[in-house]
């Protein structure tokens, strides 16, 4: 049999190996049970109620209808977030960098975020779960938009990519479009010589030209929650945010734990929520940064303007890296004016930055790793791209194993579960896969009189 046609040959190995990144962060799901997480109890409702509004949830929701255990479809749909992260984040690094190894190591430093694997397992927040899988999107279309030929062809339709990613996150989870949206205001503001060219920025308009028409339903709507002031008592509670940034020390943390919800100001680094990016990324940063400061590639010729790119997220996502901590000051401006309360307030957690941070490190560590491909020898990129698949399979498999040891399991037998108590029902983070959320939770719960 020829090497090309064998079912493990060459061509196939980034199929092997995104198999391989999606079985690691499978793990807590080979069970005879489900993890217990934070919100598990009101996705579970969700999934037992057919909304054709919620259209990540819509299938699902039949296959309970049509008698599968919602336990079981529970677990189903968190497998599928992790194939759907794992392929998208791939296809994207790939279009980004033009190199499979560099793709297949952004997919995997990407999927196995601690971030994103708190949403699932720990907090399970479905929602911003969701938007995690096509971030990667917005920021491919970011690339082709500033990276493209803008005398190409295809340069005139690079506005697609980008729209179709503003727009599912938007579907998915609207605190997570929202911090998308604040770090392309701020991406743009960074590479602003790029963004002030005329095809760029027509480009930039054209994008939000079109995530406005596709969406003004969703605009309308939330437009009538607003008059309505539905969104008061879901996400205006009177609180400040900066207690519950990350603390800094998150970045060089390699061994996470199955942390608490509970806000950092309470908890102290004790049971915190594996909030990071990963270590494996800190390491690839400190490189790039090595790199970029000795200007060892100074000279070299870079025709897809990666380097550039890689340079305007490194600096917004670092940005963001500081503003999410609990360090910055968001008290202080917060207590400014009401309108300041309001607006911050609705960010609920400096920690949700982070989000955005694991992609811009990720594609740091990448524009690092892709540059020693291309430029040193051959052995350098390998023991490179080992180094960090080593630190951030070390730091998965801890978390994951952590995760099965403490979690709180759930039945598959179809045990009932608790009603939440009356605190419980308007908590920020209760209110995910869609934006609508805010204005039907009374068709679950009744609101509190205290609220």
């Amino acid at each position: 049999m020829e090497k090309r046609d064998s079912i493990v040959s060459v061509e196939n190995l980034h199929i092997w190996a995104l198999g391989m990144i999606v079985f690691a962060v499978c793990v807590p799901l080979m069970t005879d049970y489900c993890i217990n997480g934070v919100d598990t109890g009101f996705y579970f409702r969700r999934l037992e109620k057919v909304c054709p509004e919620d259209i990540f949830l819509f299938f699902p929701s039949l296959a309970v209808r049509a008698g599968i255990q919602t336990e079981t479809v529970w677990k189903f749909l968190l497998a599928v977030l992790n194939i759907l992260t794992a392929v998208i984040a791939y296809f994207c690094f790939c279009g980004i960098f033009r190199d499979r190894v560099t793709g297949l190591t952004g997919s995997m430093l990407y999927t196995w975020t601690p971030y994103r694997l708190n949403d699932l397992y720990c907090r399970a927040d479905l929602g911003e779960a969701v938007a995690l899988c096509f971030l990667p999107v917005v920021f491919y279309g970011l690339y082709q938009i500033y990276g493209g030929d803008v005398d190409g062809r295809k340069y005139r339709r690079a506005w697609i990519v980008p729209a179709i990613g503003y727009t599912l996150i938007a579907r998915a989870y609207l605190l997570s479009f929202l911090v998308i949206a604040g770090f392309t205001v701020l991406f743009c503001i960074v590479m602003w010589r790029q963004t002030f060219r005329k095809p760029v920025l027509f480009l930039l308009l054209k994008t939000a030209a079109a995530f406005s028409v596709c969406n003004l339903r969703l605009f309308w709507l939330l437009f009538q929650r607003l008059r309505e002031n539905a969104f008061s008592a879901a996400v205006f509670r009177g609180n400040t945010i900066q207690g519950g940034g990350v603390f800094p020390s998150v970045f060089l943390q390699l061994f996470y734990l199955n942390g608490s919800s509970f806000r950092t100001e309470k908890t102290g680094a004790y049971g915190l929520q594996p909030v990071g990016a990963g270590f494996a990324v800190t390491v690839g940063v400190i490189v790039y940064l090595w790199i970029a400061f000795v200007g060892r590639y100074r000279d070299k010729t870079d025709d897809g303007g990666i380097r550039m790119f890689g340079k305007g997220v490194g600096i917004a996502g670092a940005v963001m890296a500081v503003m999410a901590t609990n360090g910055f000051p968001w008290d202080y401006l917060q207590r400014r004016n009401h309108l300041f309360f309001r607006l911050v307030e609705s960010l609920q957690s400096p920690a949700r930055l982070m989000q955005a941070v694991a992609v811009c490190f990720t594609i740091l560590t990448c524009t690092a790793l892709w540059q020693v491909r291309k430029w040193e020898k051959s052995s350098a990129g390998r023991i490179f791209a080992i180094v960090i698949a080593a630190l951030s399979l070390l730091s998965v498999q801890y978390l994951t194993g952590d995760i099965l040891r403490t979690g709180m399991p759930r039945n598959l037998n179809g045990a009932a579960y608790e009603e939440p108590a009356g605190e419980e029902n308007f908590l920020p983070e209760n209110l995910d896969i869609s934006p609508l959320d805010y204005g039907r939770m009374e068709s679950f719960w009744q609101m509190p009189d205290s609220v």
